[in-house]
């Protein structure tokens, strides 16, 4: 093994930690000769089907031959491709221990979640009307908030996300619909108005959820965003409480339903779409030559220059 490739087998080990790595390991070798077999078979299979359509057929020894050699070199790729699309499957099937089992699970992605959990309570402050929301009230409740003697509210926190949202969407479409009015002054009064309020009201919500998502997607927070919307309250009854939830048991959620499959969803997407890849290849590599020697075999042979003279001379009637 060159020193570089062992250098980086290490280092790979000692962040993943030495058995999740030997289980990687030990997953693409499984899959990607399981994918190689099937190869095989599907070179096979192949050749077979084509043989008994009739694709292929040779009479001579040297056509035999050629046959058998296309079908050694169509096994041979399908295996290869075949056992790359197996890797794969082997990445997205580990990829999920991998984050979650790993050093990156067990060391880095908690700090992570602790963060997004302080970042939520410090939020809920800032949307919390009539309170003092300046730093060292923060502060206070995130210390509360650490040693278990206060607890996120989930349905409050969530109705007070859909307030501010609601808020700042109508404050972005009252000045959307004033400055239409001010550079149109003919649209002022009667059914032109009524209508114009009625197109920003609902195409522009509509357009703005759509940004949000957008948004959201390409920061990667939209795991985090559906967790929150859709599991925060069940995650809160499931620990207990039926309406508040604690640091850990909001970290734990965070990391779980948000962070984890924003790392895996990409990789499990990515690998799906290489074994589409290979399994496209892999049909066009079995198809492909067997259409061809159809192809050579229906086409007529074309006569030469001499033998058309002759066929000429033969045909024409004898004269006297």
């Amino acid at each position: 093994m060159p020193e570089s490739l062992r250098e980086f087998s290490a280092l790979l080990a000692s962040e993943l930690g030495h058995d999740e790595f030997i289980a990687l390991l030990q997953s693409l070798a499984v899959w990607g000769l399981l994918g190689a077999g099937l190869g095989l078979l599907l070179g096979f299979a192949s050749y077979r089907l084509f043989r008994q359509l009739g694709w292929y057929g040779a009479h001579s020894t040297t056509g035999r031959w050629l046959q058998r050699g296309v079908f050694a070199a169509v096994a041979a790729t399908c295996a290869v491709l075949l056992g790359g699309a197996g890797f794969w499957e082997g990445v997205h099937r580990r990829c999920h221990d991998v984050v979650t089992r790993s050093r990156i699970g067990t060391d880095a992605l908690p700090v992570v979640a602790d963060l997004c959990a302080e970042g939520i309570v410090r939020l809920d402050l800032a949307m919390e009307p009539g309170v003092d929301a300046s730093t060292a009230a923060g502060d206070a409740r995130l210390t509360a908030f650490r040693a278990g003697t206060w607890e996120l509210d989930a349905p409050k926190f969530l109705g007070r996300i859909d307030t501010l949202r609601g808020e700042t969407f109508r404050e972005l479409l009252a000045g959307f619909e004033r400055d239409a009015l001010d550079r149109a002054p003919a649209l002022k009064g009667g059914l032109t108005e009524r209508l114009l309020h009625y197109t920003t009201q609902n195409l522009g919500t509509a357009l703005l959820e759509q940004k949000l998502s957008s948004e959201l997607r390409r920061r990667g927070l939209d795991h985090l965003h559906t967790a929150l919307r859709t599991g925060l309250v069940a995650e809160a009854a499931r620990t207990g409480n039926p309406a508040t939830i604690g640091h850990r048991d909001l970290a734990r959620f965070i990391q779980r339903e948000g962070i984890v499959p924003t790392l895996v969803v990409p990789i499990r997407s990515f690998a799906r779409s290489q074994q589409n890849i290979y399994a496209l290849v892999a049909a066009f590599a079995c198809i492909a030559p067997a259409a061809m020697s159809r192809l050579c075999r229906s086409t007529p042979p074309v006569a030469s220059g001499a033998d058309s003279g002759n066929t000429l001379r033969t045909d024409a009637p004898a004269s006297r």
